[in-house]
């Protein structure tokens, strides 16, 4: 490993930024949801008339967050990740499967 320190410290630098990346998307994405409920506000106010005050619009965003945590609890109790992982494994990437028996095999030989 010693003649790759170039490709392992290229290595760690993308996966710490990958994960990096990854944390700070959440608070990417609560800006973003903000500006989006400040435009709504703005094209609600121009259609209609009716002001939806900034507070109220700030907290629907962070309602929405909330929201998207909640399903990730839920996903994460109920397992739909797993079922979704497996059934890619299983049906849509039969290669890894077919992997699987072989090393069984293998282990059954030895």
């Amino acid at each position: 490993m010693k003649k790759h320190k170039l490709a392992v410290g290229l290595t760690k630098f993308y996966l710490r930024s990958g994960r990096g990346h990854g944390l700070s998307d959440f608070l990417i994405v609560l800006a973003k949801n903000i500006v989006y409920a400040g435009a709504f506000g703005l094209l609600v106010k121009l259609w209609t008339g009716i002001n939806i005050s900034y507070p109220i619009l700030v907290g629907l965003a962070i309602c929405y967050e909330i929201w998207c945590y909640v399903l990730g609890l839920i996903d994460e109790k109920v397992g739909f990740w797993k079922f979704q992982n497996n059934y890619n494994a299983k049906n849509l990437t039969p290669f890894w499967e077919e992997m699987d028996k072989k090393i069984d095999e293998i282990k059954a030989k030895l």
